[in-house]
């Protein structure tokens, strides 16, 4: 989601600028994980980005950090601005938080699942004793003409 945010940011930005480099970097804060991102970028590259979690500075070019430096406390004050502004944005709109309760469909209890099993199962049984019977019997009449027409 975040990089098709940030390339639409970029090609809107190149349309209107003529610009041969472009660096930029980005702050969001969301109350969902993750809660918010702070990334520097340089031409399409990301060059770092902060982890909040860990609060430190992912660099995501190799050998970049021996050169360079940035303080993650300054972006972790910039996300908490953010942050503030954004509970102050949500207590003036005076909605409530959507919920993401799903309608999921009940499923069949499984008591009901189990009878239909257990009738399908009897019949079954039922079936082979009958055919076994049906056989002994056909034997045995086959048996008893065969006496009687000798």
């Amino acid at each position: 989601k975040n990089w098709k945010r940030k390339e639409k940011l970029l090609s809107t930005i190149r349309k209107l600028y003529s610009v041969d480099y472009f660096d930029y970097s980005a702050l969001f804060y969301q109350t969902r994980r993750p809660t918010g991102e702070y990334l520097f970028d340089y031409n399409g590259n990301e060059l770092f980005h902060v982890d909040l979690d860990s609060k430190s500075v992912v660099w995501t070019l190799p050998g970049l950090s021996e050169h360079e430096s940035f303080d993650p406390q300054g972006a972790l004050q910039d996300i908490n601005v953010a942050r503030y502004n954004l509970d102050i944005g949500i207590k003036r709109s005076n909605s409530t938080a959507a919920t993401n309760k799903h309608d999921v469909p009940t499923p069949t209890s499984e008591a009901y699942q189990n009878v239909i099993c257990a009738l399908g199962l009897a019949v079954g049984i039922i079936g082979i004793i009958a055919g076994v019977m049906l056989i002994i019997k056909g034997m045995k009449q086959s048996a008893a003409q065969g006496r009687s027409q000798r």
